[in-house]
């Protein structure tokens, strides 16, 4: 049913899968939108990376998300108006943490209730609203984590308010060296790794919030081997929450499109933080948070060892190396008469080994003339 396309790839006659909202909560387009010229122009100025699509190639196709819509937008709104208070360092604005927690008990118990359903698609963001998103996204995905590694209901409220305030002290950075599209500086880099201090100076203040969610905003740069910051702690002496909202935010960090960077495939994000385990975050954790994400997120275009080519439909939890996926055209490129589907964990004979860039894929569909351009 949808699928996420890169702005640079939207033609007009597209019609948009999901709605596109900015950092007020608003509804920029909503989904079913025919796009036009002036549409595509104005995401493009906006600053928005990519756009989830609807089209006939992804028919039947549906991508669930572990929250509502509504609920992502209010969290959006929500922490977008708590990072706004802490702007000026001579603030004496008090957040409102009842606010806050009500939220995170409502994504908490959506979660629980959604614990069979594994990470897919990342939600559109722009440039603007990238910081508030990131710090949504990270709170869904460390729950889904502590989940997995059986946290209590407690533990996992702290646990998310931490995530959801981890970045809280980048109020305190100046918009121009959070957004530069060019490499940083070092005095540049040496004032963004103060954002950790400028947090717990924040939260401190608030005897609502925890001390862990207090130390997972002070900490999670730190890295299991020592080598991260403020302190350069070895993972056995800090947080195991503040780990997980490190890893989380590492991973969130390189699968986004950011105005300085393409965002990195999922499949090589899932490598990297794979390959992390036990040098900068516990394996143990490794393994727990990639079973709440998607290798090859539902709507991917993959080549099989087969040669041939396919659509994955579905992802598992616990095993997303192997997803199902729909076999659409031949090793020659040329389409099947017949698309199948075919479970790649029930089947030995087959795996992946190649993800599709929007350039390939748009050839592709060009090439065998199908209908990827509009519904």
């Amino acid at each position: 049913m949808v699928r996420k396309v890169p702005v640079d790839f939207l033609l007009p006659g597209m019609v948009t899968g999901t709605a596109i909202y900015n950092d007020d909560g608003h509804v920029l387009l909503a989904s079913g939108v025919t796009l036009t010229v002036s549409y595509i122009r104005r995401l493009h100025e906006m600053g928005f990376p990519s756009v989830v699509i609807d089209d006939e190639i992804t028919e039947g196709i549906i991508v669930a998300d572990v929250i509502k819509e509504s609920t992502r937008v209010q969290a959006l709104k929500q922490i977008k108006e708590t990072f706004l208070l802490f702007k000026e360092k001579t603030s004496h604005e008090k957040m409102n943490v009842v606010k806050l927690n009500d939220l995170v008990e409502d994504i908490i118990e959506q979660i629980t209730n959604n614990n069979d359903i594994i990470c897919n698609l990342s939600e559109i963001r722009s440039v603007d609203n990238y910081l508030y998103a990131h710090s949504v996204n990270v709170c869904v995905l460390s729950i889904m984590t502590g989940l997995s590694l059986g946290y209590n209901h407690y533990k996992l409220n702290e646990l998310a308010i931490g995530a959801l305030l981890h970045d809280i002290g980048k109020a305190r950075i100046p918009y121009e060296i959070l957004n530069k599209p060019g490499e940083l500086t070092k005095e540049e880099f040496e004032l963004i790794k103060k954002h950790p201090a400028y947090s717990l100076e924040i939260l401190k203040d608030n005897c609502s919030v925890s001390s862990i969610a207090r130390m997972v905003a002070y900490r999670h740069h730190e890295k299991f081997n020592g080598e991260g910051y403020p302190e350069g702690i070895e993972g056995s002496k800090f947080f195991e929450e503040a780990q997980i909202v490190g890893m989380v935010d590492i991973y969130d960090a390189i699968v986004s499109d950011r105005c300085y960077r393409k965002g990195m495939p999922p499949n090589e994000a899932y490598e990297y933080i794979s390959g992390s385990g036990d040098f900068y975050f516990s394996y143990y954790l490794v393994k727990h948070f990639l079973a709440q994400v998607a290798a090859y997120p539902v709507g991917s275009f993959v080549r099989l060892s087969t040669e041939e080519i396919a659509l994955v439909v579905e992802t598992h939890k616990y095993c997303s190396l192997t997803p199902k996926v729909r076999i659409l055209f031949h090793p020659d490129f040329s389409p099947v008469a017949e698309p199948k589907e075919i479970d790649l964990y029930q089947s030995t004979g087959k795996s992946i080994t190649k993800v599709f860039t929007e350039t390939e894929i748009s050839n592709l569909l060009m090439k065998n003339k199908l209908p990827f351009n509009a519904v």
